[in-house]
């Protein structure tokens, strides 16, 4: 058989017209074809998806702490990326990804709920982590009963290993066969993005392994590289060249990840100033309120950061009297991980039900100290509204006298606090006045203390029995502290002369109101008020680090530390939070026209309670040092005031709002209040915050821009598709192609299809008399060499293929210019056709 010869000049002149139709070869015309190098494509992409998704797992477990000591993990990761890379090398992928994806799948299936069990376990751990780094509180969910707390870590791996599989698998799609950085950005960017908004800082090896997979990959996919031609010789690199390119900025990153390994700080990552702000916006414009569906369950001394106010109002009240009050909207009675939990469920309502029916209802104990007074009571009604805090807060003030376990807009949380049960934010409560201090006086041994709480010699008759009850109930939950920080606390009372109630004489007694005032004159004279106190370091005995070592904090260190030195003293008293309202309020605070008094968020404040089994009331004890001016802080009952209440984070929330002037820095000065500026001084807040109405509108404009982004992508996605159609190697499927998208072209311009009652002339001749600007000598040729591909057995020839590639761009023009505006903005972003 002859070899058929070919003209050199012939395939000079070739290649310099399909460059001008829009097509490009590899190499210039002078110069051999330089076939593609697998060892470089092969080794880029396996690097690629494997430094992507190893950097995407483990800056995601790094950042959260989660454990992953099983060597498995890595290990499958590394196989699974090696299988994507051949598979999807293939052209039968589709077949062959059904190898490494079929054993995962019915793993999935056969495995559902241990892999259900150990993603709950993992997404619980996330959540916590999230709840102590903002100021959201995130609900966790409640695992299998059946399930050993021995084999969580188990199940967690293997939920970790599925999904990185998995994720493997969908991920080397957009990376070998279809490379894409925008949807690898995708898949893999949130894991990096979630720890770092929380103020979590991965590995910096993941981090750069992630990082360099994006790089590398923008670099092997980019345009750029593979699309550029030199002026002069119409030079259009190799596609070797740019792996090349890729592989020294691997070096590169490789040697950066040295070098920040060294320089910069892996631990104690904090987030800037201007991003704690823009977080207490955040928070203050509601938008927190839907990731918190429940009051915070625990505040944790190791998430507190500096003390900022935004001066925003957080409620507004109106009182019948002019009361100063504590407004409780969380309280805790659990201290266990340096923390402050809420009392197991289960335990309080098995113990309530001795003390909380009365009369055939249900009376919950924050109501026994009004009903106590009974007629002498002193009452005065509240209305609060909530403007900014947590939406699902009540706050309560002391000694309420309304009925929680009726309240239609409230849930009591055992005898802590109440939550919103929907409804208004607007409620109303009566309460009864306090006494300052306790002035119970407590004798008795260790075996009698529990006797010293029978308030009432009555017998548990009525609501005396009640009190009775109640008191001998809260003795044991509400002195119990871990041995550690017993211990720590009884050395220091030691030193400063206390004796706790066990160890009292038979005679002795012990003034639990002279105890208060002796440990707030310790506070106020040895200790500082500080906004920016250290940092609470891991591992360390809360009570040691505090009273040893810091000796300075906000009110959230005074009211733990004042509680656990009362609890290791025999009495009972626990952990409060939530808003106050003084005099100073009341004289220069901001008045509404419906005589509302507006509360700023810097009067948020954190406090201890003590149980006074003289009157059944938990009465507010203040042990932050700070204001002690009888005219900031006069007592509900017209004695001498205790020290005044120092501004905390909000109540229900991880303590970390907004801004405020910072205080002196000098050790030996404390605050000093503002006249008429409320708690912290609101008068001394700068700038007024982000206006509310940016929220929606800030919104509305990223829905916008997503949907833009989506229909640039689909339109982006569709032309690249249609382009690869056009130019495929098989001639015969390439005119079909282009067939195709002309009868589509000519539907939209609302042209006629073929008829069968027409010939093939008298339809061209129909066309060009409906669109002027067609050729109609063009389209005859172009017919013919569409009939001939569907047709004919002999393959189109590749100068056929050449015609209707710059005749469709004639057929383009005049059908646009025949369509009416609408129209061609249908074509063009619905369609999808130029």
């Amino acid at each position: 058989m002859k070899k058929s010869s070919r003209n050199p000049n012939q395939n000079e002149k070739q290649r310099e017209a399909s460059l001008e139709q829009g097509s490009f070869t590899l190499s210039p015309a002078s110069l051999p074809q330089e076939r593609e190098s697998p060892f470089f494509r092969i080794l880029l992409q396996v690097l690629i998806l494997g430094l992507g998704m190893y950097g995407c797992l483990y800056s995601f477990l790094t950042a959260f702490g989660i454990s992953y000591a099983s060597s498995a993990l890595p290990a499958w990761l590394g196989l699974y990326v090696l299988l994507a890379v051949v598979v999807y090398s293939f052209s039968a992928w589709p077949l062959l990804v059904l190898i490494p994806g079929l054993p995962l799948a019915a793993w999935g299936f056969f495995s559902l709920d241990s892999l259900s069990t150990g993603f709950v376990s993992l997404l619980n751990q996330v959540l916590q982590v999230m709840t102590e780094n903002s100021p959201w509180v995130f609900v966790q969910y409640e695992l299998p009963s059946f399930v050993w707390l021995r084999d969580l870590p188990g199940l967690e791996q293997n939920f970790l290993l599925l999904a990185s599989c998995l994720m493997t698998l969908v991920a080397g799609y957009f990376v070998v066969r279809r490379p894409n950085l925008p949807v690898f950005l995708v898949c893999t960017a949130p894991f990096l993005i979630l720890p770092l908004f929380f103020t979590l800082a991965p590995d910096l090896r993941a981090f750069f392994a992630l990082a360099a997979s994006w790089l590398l990959l923008g670099m092997v996919q980019t345009g750029f590289w593979r699309k550029r031609a030199v002026k002069q010789g119409r030079f259009l690199f190799q596609k070797n060249v740019r792996r090349q390119l890729a592989l020294v900025l691997l070096a590169c990153s490789l040697l950066s990840v040295g070098t920040a390994s060294v320089l910069l700080p892996q631990e104690g990552y904090r987030r800037p100033q201007s991003a704690e702000e823009f977080l207490q916006q955040l928070q203050n414009s509601g938008i927190g309120g839907w990731f918190q569906s429940t009051p915070q369950e625990e505040v944790g001394l190791h998430s507190l950061s500096s003390l900022h106010f935004t001066g925003e109002t957080a409620l507004e009240i109106q009182c019948s009297t002019l009361t100063p009050m504590y407004l409780r909207g969380y309280a805790a009675g659990v201290f266990q991980n340096d923390a402050w939990e809420v009392t197991s469920d289960s335990n309080y309502e098995r113990a309530s039900a001795d003390f909380t029916w009365y009369d055939g209802n249900l009376l919950n104990p924050m109501n026994l100290y009004a009903r106590m007074q009974g007629e002498g009571a002193q009452l005065y009604d509240v209305t609060v509204r909530n403007v900014n805090p947590a939406r699902d807060s009540v706050f309560v003030p002391g000694g309420v006298s309304t009925d929680l376990a009726s309240m239609a807009d409230g849930l009591a949380r055992q005898d802590l606090y109440v939550e919103k049960a929907g409804g208004s934010d607007t409620y109303t409560l009566s309460a009864a006045l306090l006494p300052d201090l306790p002035g119970s006086m407590l004798t008795a041994s260790a075996s009698e203390v529990p006797r010293e709480f029978q308030i009432s010699e009555e017998g548990n008759e009525g609501i005396p029995g009640l009190v009775n009850r109640y008191g001998n109930y809260l003795y044991e939950p509400y002195t119990a502290l871990p041995d550690d920080i017993r211990a720590a606390a009884e050395n220091w009372l030691a030193e400063r002369g206390f004796t706790p109630i066990s160890m009292l004489e038979s005679m002795e007694i012990l003034d639990v109101g002279e105890v208060c005032r002796q440990l707030q004159s310790i506070f106020q004279s040895e200790f500082r008020y500080s906004y920016t106190p250290p940092v609470f370091p891991n591992g360390e005995n809360f009570l040691e680090w505090f009273l040893q070592d810091a000796q300075e904090g906000y009110c959230v260190h005074y009211a733990t530390a004042g509680t656990l030195l009362l609890r290791a003293l025999g009495i009972p008293a626990r952990y409060a939070e939530g808003y106050i309202v003084t005099q100073d309020d009341y004289a220069g605070g901001q008045w509404l026209e419906d005589g509302y008094l507006q509360i700023p968020d810097s009067n948020a404040h954190a406090w201890t309670e003590v149980y006074d089994p003289d009157t059944g009331a938990w009465i507010p004890v203040e042990m932050t040092p700070g204001f002690s001016s009888q005219q900031f802080w006069d007592s509900p009952s017209g004695t001498a005031a205790s020290p005044s209440p120092s501004p905390t984070p909000e109540p229900s929330e991880t303590p970390a709002p907004s801004e405020t002037p910072a205080p002196s820095e000098s050790p030996d000065t404390t605050p000093t209040p503002t006249p008429g500026g409320g708690v912290d001084g609101p008068d001394s807040v700068q700038g007024q915050g982000i206006p509310q109405w940016i929220w929606p509108a800030l919104s509305l404009l990223a829905t916008v821009l997503l949907a833009a982004a989506l229909v640039v992508g689909r339109r982006k996605w569709l032309m690249g598709r249609r382009q690869k159609a056009w130019g495929q190697p098989d001639a015969r499927e390439a005119v079909r192609a282009y067939w195709k998208w002309a009868f589509r072209m000519l539907r939209c311009a609302g042209l006629p299809l073929p008829d069968e009652e027409q010939t093939s002339g008298e339809y061209l001749q129909a066309l060009c008399e409906k669109c002027p600007g067609l050729d109609l000598e063009k389209l005859q040729k172009a017919y013919e060499i569409g009939e001939k591909a569907r047709f004919a057995r002999q393959a189109p020839a590749e100068s056929d293929r050449a015609f209707l590639a710059a005749w469709r761009l004639e057929l383009e023009g005049a059908l646009l210019a025949k369509m009416s505006p609408p129209v061609r903005l249908y074509c063009r972003w619905v369609l999808c056709l130029v």
